[in-house]
């Protein structure tokens, strides 16, 4: 038997068998195309019977098998990329509806702490307009009213028959003596609204005034102290710090018990400037005083005036005392 070729596909076979056995190729009928179609065999020499044994497979067979497992490949990979490139999608808009989600909590946040801030700075105008008026109703004008009655008096004194010019001096020096009580609380008054020490001084002269006086006025000995340079802080960051010691100081003359010393530290370093204020009294409990609805608004005042300018404030109080510690940053770091 011969394929199209010539060759003798039969007489091949056996050679292939005696030769050792192995595989084959060559040409043979396929049944199901009655087409000769080339085909690979495996064929073995069985010499204790002289028999030949083989057994094959069309190529076309393999090449078709081949074809439907890369075509299979072909979708489980389209498949698998199009689950990737959805979860890919889904992921990507589940990040981005999160990050809008944050955004726009986080800018509800900042306009809620916004109004809160803004709140309450009209509340301390308020409150620091009506301070000022029962300082200059019950201080100033009264001082005034006084003053302009001893003129009065000693202008009638001068007029008036068996009363003098004695009697009139007298009259003049006491609205003299009145004036100066005045000049006094129009001083104090303006020290109140910003300390001129603050411009013309600087800081460090404006916290020494400041201890002075607190040890002047509550008998409690003060220690200052202050290290490092301040000129790199602006105006703002000046009178809040001076504020913040008034508030400080106030609290210690009006709310401590058993204090004997406090100390005042002033420290500037490469970031922030530190105010550190302690007493040496039995402390106070923080938590109840917070969360007390008629107390601690010194504190809270203290708190907005230091948010307002990136800084914070900080306070530790137990049996031993209390320290008060305000920081905000120092110059280009504002």
């Amino acid at each position: 038997m011969t394929d199209p070729q010539g060759s003798l596909t039969i007489q091949n076979l056996l050679n292939k068998a005696r030769a050792g056995g192995g595989a084959i190729r060559y040409m043979w009928e396929k049944p199901s195309m009655h087409k000769v179609m080339p085909k690979l065999g495996y064929v073995v020499h069985l010499e204790k019977w002289g028999w030949m044994m083989g057994t094959g497979i069309y190529l076309d067979d393999v090449d078709n098998a081949l074809n439907k497992i890369d075509v299979q490949v072909a979708k489980n990979i389209q498949s698998t990329m199009s689950w990737i490139a959805g979860i890919a999608i889904i992921s990507a808009l589940l990040i981005a509806l999160s990050g809008l989600a944050l955004n726009i909590t986080e800018s509800r946040l900042a306009e809620a702490k916004l109004k809160v801030l803004a709140q309450s700075v009209v509340s301390s105008q308020e409150d620091e307009r009506a301070r000022l008026s029962r300082d200059l109703h019950d201080g100033l004008s009264q001082l005034l009213v006084s003053v302009k009655l001893q003129i009065e008096s000693g202008q009638v004194k001068l007029h008036q028959a068996g009363a003098g010019p004695e009697a009139a001096k007298l009259s003049f020096a006491r609205a003299t003596d009145q004036l100066n009580e005045a000049l006094s609380e129009v001083r104090r008054i303006s020290h109140n609204l910003r300390p001129a020490l603050l411009d013309d001084l600087g800081l460090v002269a404006a916290f020494e005034h400041l201890c002075d006086e607190f040890e002047h006025a509550s008998g409690l000995p003060v220690s200052f102290h202050a290290s490092g340079d301040f000129h790199a802080l602006d105006e703002i960051g000046n009178t809040v710090l001076f504020r913040v010691a008034q508030e400080a100081l106030t609290n210690i003359h009006k709310h401590a018990q058993q204090v004997s010393q406090v100390n005042v530290h002033l420290l500037s370093d490469a970031e922030n400037i530190n105010l550190i204020i302690s007493d040496d009294g039995r402390g106070f409990d923080i938590k109840g005083v917070a969360n007390h609805p008629h107390r601690g608004i010194g504190l809270s005042n203290m708190r907005e005036r230091l948010a307002a300018i990136n800084g914070n404030l900080q306070l530790q109080s137990d049996t031993s005392g209390t320290t008060v510690t305000a920081s905000i940053p120092n110059g280009d770091n504002q």
